[in-house]
């Protein structure tokens, strides 16, 4: 009986089944720095479906310019640049948003974004409906201490 009803409000919430082919998680913004006027988003883009998703760009309501961005190994110099191309995620994998990786850039933010506030994303895909996400804003030392944790175990 209980197996019965937790498949029924599954059927019958669509939230809860809406965007199970593409999942993200760990959604985080870094909370801005004072005085500066952009702040960096990270999270884990994972493809359950059975075809390769193209996503294409985010877009949220905090802010007009939301960037994907990257990081390179330019002549020994790292260097982050904006990217233009749509990122391929294939068929049954996942794509880590992080430091010295793929990662968004927000720039311009419609007001000062403060640690703890809860936010959304719109991450756009050429071939799948758009999907929205939920996610929180930390301080870089939260998030550093968060990864630090993460390899400890």
């Amino acid at each position: 009986m209980k197996r019965a009803l937790v498949l029924l409000t599954a059927l019958l919430a669509p939230s809860a089944w809406a965007h199970s082919d593409i999942q993200v998680t760990d959604l985080v913004l870094r909370e801005m720095l004072p005085g500066v006027k952009s702040t960096a988003g990270y999270f884990t883009l994972t493809n359950n479906s059975d075809k390769a998703v193209a996503l294409q760009s985010v877009t949220g309501k905090m802010s007009t310019r939301i960037e994907i961005h990257e990081h390179l190994m330019e002549d020994g110099m790292m260097e982050m640049q904006q990217v233009t191309d749509d990122i391929i995620i294939k068929s049954n994998e996942q794509l880590t948003f992080s430091p010295g990786g793929y990662h968004l850039m927000m720039f311009k933010p419609n007001k000062k974004i403060k640690k703890g506030e809860a936010f959304k994303l719109v991450l756009n895909f050429k071939t799948h409906k758009p999907v929205t996400v939920e996610g929180k804003v930390v301080s870089v030392l939260e998030q550093q201490q968060k990864k630090q944790h993460k390899h400890h175990h």
